[in-house]
C-alpha cells in the first residue's frame, strides 16, 4: 500500500439505482403478437387474461433470446397447455441467474416418517 489516492471509481448507491430497474424495449409486430395470441387463445378455450400473459412472456422470452416469437410457437405447437407451461418455465429460467430460478407446482407425498414428526 501506498500513500496515493485510490484510482479505482468507487460506487455509489446512486450509480447502481440509476440503472437497476430499467426496462429493455421489447418490439414484436402485430402480425407476431397476433398469431401469438391466437395461439394462446386456442390453447386456453379463449381465456383472453391467461392468453395475453402467455403471450407476453413468450415475446419477453424471445426478445431475451434473440429469436422469433413464431418459432417459440412452433415449437409449442405439439404440446398441450399443461406442458406448454412447463416449457414456458423452462425457457425463463434460462434468462434468469441460477439463484433465482422458477419452480414447477408438482404435488409431492410427504415422505410418512417427516409427516408424522410434523403432524404430531
Amino acid at each position: 500500500m501506498a500513500n496515493l489516492p485510490s484510482t479505482k471509481k468507487t460506487t455509489t448507491s446512486t450509480d447502481v439505482f440509476d440503472s437497476y430497474n430499467t426496462n429493455e424495449s421489447v418490439t414484436a409486430t402485430t402480425g407476431e403478437y397476433d398469431a401469438v395470441m391466437g395461439f394462446f387463445l386456442q390453447k386456453t378455450e379463449g381465456n383472453s387474461t391467461i392468453a395475453s400473459s402467455l403471450t407476453d412472456t413468450v415475446i419477453q422470452i424471445a426478445t431475451n433470446l434473440g429469436d422469433s416469437p413464431m418459432i417459440i410457437i412452433d415449437e409449442l405447437a405439439e404440446y398441450g397447455l399443461t406442458d406448454i407451461q412447463q416449457s414456458i418455465i423452462s425457457l425463463l429460467n434460462q434468462t434468469r441467474n441460477d439463484t433465482s430460478m422458477l419452480g414447477f407446482n408438482k404435488s409431492q407425498a410427504p415422505n410418512n416418517l417427516v409427516a408424522r414428526n410434523i403432524l404430531s
